[in-house]
């Protein structure tokens, strides 16, 4: 019984400090079309950028993988 009040206690604590935190999030925003277009551009650069990167983390995987396995077979020939 101890444990469920302390429990519900500590529920009401959180909850009662977290509401001012709750209201600050309720922001406008008057943002026009061309501003989340341009944005959209721009995230669409940085992931084709990328793009390139990762390829090349997988090959350099991929290749130190496929070295390994044959330094294993060429020390048991």
């Amino acid at each position: 019984m101890k444990k469920i009040r302390s429990l519900i206690t500590m529920l009401i604590i959180s909850l009662a400090t977290a509401t001012p935190v709750l209201a600050a999030g309720a922001r406008e925003d008057n943002s026009n079309f061309l501003v989340w277009a341009f944005l959209s551009v721009c995230g669409l650069i940085v992931v084709v950028q990328l793009l390139p990167v990762i390829f090349m983390a997988f090959g350099l995987i991929s290749g130190a993988a496929k070295g390994k396995g044959q330094e294993v077979k060429a020390n048991n020939k």
